[in-house]
Protein backbone atom coordinates (compact mmCIF):
# COMPACT_ATOMS: atom_id res chain seq x y z
CA UNK A 1 0.00 0.00 0.00
CA UNK A 2 2.82 2.39 0.85
CA UNK A 3 4.35 1.59 -2.53
CA UNK A 4 1.13 2.56 -4.35
CA UNK A 5 0.92 5.84 -2.41
CA UNK A 6 4.51 6.63 -3.34
CA UNK A 7 3.87 5.86 -6.99
CA UNK A 8 0.84 8.12 -7.04
CA UNK A 9 2.72 10.89 -5.27
CA UNK A 10 5.01 11.33 -8.25
CA UNK A 11 2.31 11.30 -10.86
CA UNK A 12 1.92 14.51 -12.84
CA UNK A 13 -1.33 15.52 -11.21
CA UNK A 14 -0.06 15.20 -7.66
CA UNK A 15 2.89 17.42 -8.48
CA UNK A 16 0.45 19.99 -9.87
CA UNK A 17 -1.60 19.77 -6.68
CA UNK A 18 1.53 20.45 -4.67
CA UNK A 19 2.19 23.54 -6.75
CA UNK A 20 -1.35 24.85 -6.32
CA UNK A 21 -1.11 24.27 -2.58
CA UNK A 22 1.88 26.58 -2.53
CA UNK A 23 -0.04 29.22 -4.46
CA UNK A 24 -2.80 29.22 -1.86
CA UNK A 25 -0.38 29.12 1.05
CA UNK A 26 -1.51 25.70 2.20
CA UNK A 27 0.76 23.48 4.24
CA UNK A 28 0.31 19.80 4.96
CA UNK A 29 0.10 18.37 8.45
CA UNK A 30 3.56 16.84 8.44
CA UNK A 31 6.83 18.66 8.96
CA UNK A 32 9.45 16.32 7.56
CA UNK A 33 11.45 17.04 4.42
CA UNK A 34 11.71 14.36 1.75
CA UNK A 35 14.79 13.93 -0.40
CA UNK A 36 15.70 11.34 -3.02
CA UNK A 37 19.09 10.07 -4.09
CA UNK A 38 20.44 11.17 -7.46
CA UNK A 39 20.56 7.61 -8.81
CA UNK A 40 16.77 7.42 -9.07
CA UNK A 41 16.64 9.29 -12.40
CA UNK A 42 13.37 11.11 -11.73
CA UNK A 43 12.76 13.73 -14.40
CA UNK A 44 11.62 17.02 -12.94
CA UNK A 45 11.85 15.85 -9.35
CA UNK A 46 11.03 18.34 -6.65
CA UNK A 47 12.05 18.35 -3.00
CA UNK A 48 8.98 19.03 -0.91
CA UNK A 49 9.48 20.64 2.48
CA UNK A 50 6.87 19.93 5.19
CA UNK A 51 4.58 18.22 2.69
CA UNK A 52 5.19 14.49 3.07
CA UNK A 53 4.46 11.90 5.73
CA UNK A 54 7.65 10.68 7.47
CA UNK A 55 6.78 7.09 6.55
CA UNK A 56 6.88 7.99 2.87
CA UNK A 57 10.52 9.06 3.09
CA UNK A 58 11.44 5.40 3.70
CA UNK A 59 9.81 4.20 0.47
CA UNK A 60 11.59 3.69 -2.82
CA UNK A 61 10.26 4.72 -6.23
CA UNK A 62 9.27 1.76 -8.43
CA UNK A 63 7.26 3.03 -11.41
CA UNK A 64 4.40 5.39 -12.28
CA UNK A 65 0.92 4.19 -11.37
CA UNK A 66 -1.37 3.00 -14.17
CA UNK A 67 -3.48 5.87 -15.54
CA UNK A 68 -6.73 3.91 -15.30
CA UNK A 69 -6.26 3.27 -11.58
CA UNK A 70 -8.08 5.70 -9.29
CA UNK A 71 -7.30 6.61 -5.73
CA UNK A 72 -9.32 8.59 -3.19
CA UNK A 73 -7.57 11.59 -1.67
CA UNK A 74 -8.36 14.37 0.77
CA UNK A 75 -6.77 17.78 0.39
CA UNK A 76 -6.35 19.19 3.92
CA UNK A 77 -6.16 22.96 4.22
CA UNK A 78 -4.68 25.13 6.95
CA UNK A 79 -6.68 27.31 9.27
CA UNK A 80 -6.71 30.97 8.33
CA UNK A 81 -5.90 32.07 11.91
CA UNK A 82 -4.85 29.39 14.41
CA UNK A 83 -4.31 31.86 17.26
CA UNK A 84 -7.82 33.25 16.83
CA UNK A 85 -9.25 29.71 16.93
CA UNK A 86 -7.28 28.87 20.09
CA UNK A 87 -8.66 31.99 21.78
CA UNK A 88 -12.18 31.12 20.66
CA UNK A 89 -11.90 27.58 22.08
CA UNK A 90 -10.66 28.94 25.41
CA UNK A 91 -13.61 31.34 25.53
CA UNK A 92 -16.06 28.53 24.76
CA UNK A 93 -14.97 26.80 27.96
CA UNK A 94 -14.59 29.87 30.17
CA UNK A 95 -17.74 30.34 32.27
CA UNK A 96 -16.98 34.07 32.56
CA UNK A 97 -16.80 34.60 28.80
CA UNK A 98 -19.68 35.83 26.65
CA UNK A 99 -18.70 33.03 24.23
CA UNK A 100 -19.18 30.34 26.90
CA UNK A 101 -20.94 27.38 25.25
CA UNK A 102 -21.87 29.47 22.20
CA UNK A 103 -21.20 26.66 19.72
CA UNK A 104 -21.00 27.50 16.04
CA UNK A 105 -22.04 25.65 12.89
CA UNK A 106 -19.51 24.19 10.44
CA UNK A 107 -20.44 27.00 8.04
CA UNK A 108 -19.65 29.63 10.66
CA UNK A 109 -16.42 27.83 11.49
CA UNK A 110 -15.46 27.98 7.81
CA UNK A 111 -16.30 31.66 7.61
CA UNK A 112 -14.21 32.49 10.69
CA UNK A 113 -11.31 30.05 10.50
CA UNK A 114 -11.25 28.37 7.07
CA UNK A 115 -9.81 29.64 3.80
CA UNK A 116 -11.76 32.29 1.94
CA UNK A 117 -14.75 30.95 -0.02
CA UNK A 118 -13.34 32.18 -3.35
CA UNK A 119 -10.00 30.43 -2.67
CA UNK A 120 -11.78 27.23 -1.66
CA UNK A 121 -13.90 27.30 -4.82
CA UNK A 122 -10.81 28.03 -6.93
CA UNK A 123 -9.18 24.86 -5.55
CA UNK A 124 -12.32 22.81 -6.29
CA UNK A 125 -12.49 24.23 -9.82
CA UNK A 126 -8.80 23.56 -10.42
CA UNK A 127 -9.09 19.93 -9.31
CA UNK A 128 -12.01 19.45 -11.71
CA UNK A 129 -10.14 21.15 -14.56
CA UNK A 130 -7.25 18.70 -14.07
CA UNK A 131 -9.58 15.73 -14.49
CA UNK A 132 -10.17 14.91 -10.83
CA UNK A 133 -13.64 14.10 -9.53
CA UNK A 134 -14.46 16.17 -6.45
CA UNK A 135 -16.48 13.80 -4.27
CA UNK A 136 -17.16 16.01 -1.25
CA UNK A 137 -16.67 19.57 -0.10
CA UNK A 138 -16.84 20.50 3.57
CA UNK A 139 -18.77 23.43 5.04
CA UNK A 140 -15.84 24.27 7.34
CA UNK A 141 -13.65 24.77 4.22
CA UNK A 142 -10.76 22.77 5.68
CA UNK A 143 -10.82 19.80 3.31
CA UNK A 144 -11.76 18.68 -0.20
CA UNK A 145 -12.32 14.99 -0.99
CA UNK A 146 -11.52 13.94 -4.55
CA UNK A 147 -10.33 11.01 -6.63
CA UNK A 148 -8.48 10.47 -9.83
Amino acid sequence: MLRNCFQLFFSRKILLITLILGIFGVEALYSRQIAFSANQDLVGRVTLVRQVSPELSLASFVAPMAKEKRINLTLMLNLSDRAKLDTFIEELHDEKSLQYRQWITPQEFGRRFGVEQNQYQAMVDWLKSEGFEVTHTWPNRLAIDFNG
